[in-house]
């Protein structure tokens, strides 16, 4: 099965992408953020704490009245108190929540399966039995069970996610990576929390398996849906968050570059056309004095990350910036 959809995926795992990874989880390791800036108050953290639903805390015994200036927070658990914090507003209960934690911040799965040696004749099955379930269909547990046979697989595997410290980490990185689409996580009733990349659900059918049999086994069942792409998207929106933009390469240089023009003060106005003209959209006139983070938010979704379409920038003598975009392939 050397020639299908799930080898070829582990084998396009380069270089590049492990350095990638190690690049990102070394940059997301600084505790760069106060509780101020989630609005979460300190009384609810410390009641969510109690309950169990926090996995990580930084507050200086010493300084109890101060409690929400030393709670300092990596990028990942900023999002996650983020989640929290949607998942309660919604009455999603504590207990389901606290399942939820256990299981996403536990130790990255391939770095439980490394405490098997790889000399031991029994890896490849106890790696199987992790990850082939009764409710996989057919096609996709003779996929997985040939996958897991092969050592090299493994090595490849546990090499590219050797830096990621927990599953939650691991899914905080592949929605920055594939911020152009949509990733989120699927919260059950029971407090299982299923991830969800929709690129990854539409090539499910070249694997043999139905976008109908994904949709039955995990949309139809009552859950609570998290996007993490739009968590994304929303952090690089905010203005605040500038500084962060390549220090986490929640964005490349040519990107960072044309959110700074958009973002820039110099221009009288700035004007988007789709499709050779077809639709024209301006976002800044003479009269405001910046994009709205509405713009913004917008511009990011539907220009600068949508992996379906080239841009061109234009800077007339009048001052105004024209940015033409076109489809690259049908959607």
């Amino acid at each position: 099965m050397s020639g299908t959809k799930m080898q070829q995926a582990i084998n396009g795992m380069t270089e590049a992408d492990s350095a990638e990874l190690m690049k990102f989880f070394s940059s997301i390791s600084e505790k760069d953020f106060t509780l101020k800036e989630t609005n979460v108050s300190t009384r609810v953290f410390q009641h969510w704490k109690n309950r169990g639903l926090i996995p990580f805390t930084d507050v200086n015994p010493e300084e109890s009245d101060k409690k929400r200036e030393w709670v300092r927070l990596r990028f990942s658990e900023y999002l996650w108190i983020k989640t929290v914090d949607t998942l309660r507003n919604f009455g999603y209960p504590f207990e389901s929540i606290k399942k939820a934690k256990e299981d996403l911040f536990k130790g990255n799965v391939f770095d439980m399966a490394g405490s098997i040696q790889q000399n031991n004749p029994e890896f490849s099955k106890s790696m199987v039995e992790f990850f082939v379930k009764d409710n996989h269909s057919k096609e996709i547990k003779e996929e997985l069970t040939e996958l897991f046979k092969s050592r090299e697989n493994i090595k490849l595997l546990k090499k590219l996610f050797a830096k990621s410290n927990n599953l939650w980490d691991l899914l905080i990185f592949n929605a920055k990576e594939s911020k152009g689409t949509e990733m989120g996580i699927v919260f059950l009733e029971d407090g299982t929390a299923i991830p969800l990349m929709w690129n990854m659900l539409l090539n499910f059918e070249g694997w043999g398996i139905s976008n109908v049999e994904i949709f039955n086994a995990v949309i139809r069942i009552p859950h609570l849906y998290i996007s993490l792409t739009n968590y994304i998207l929303d952090f690089i929106a905010d203005e605040e968050r500038h500084e962060y933009l390549l220090k986490f390469s929640l964005l490349s240089n040519d990107e960072f570059d044309l959110l700074n023009k958009v973002r820039s003060k110099e221009y009288k106005n700035i004007t988007i056309n789709y499709d050779k003209g077809t639709e024209t959209k301006v976002i800044k006139t003479e009269k405001e004095k910046k994009v709205s983070k509405e713009n913004i938010s917008d511009f990011l979704k539907n220009v600068l990350l949508d992996q379906h379409r080239t841009t061109t920038i234009k800077a007339t003598r009048n001052g105004d910036l024209i940015i033409n975009t076109e489809k690259t392939k049908k959607l």
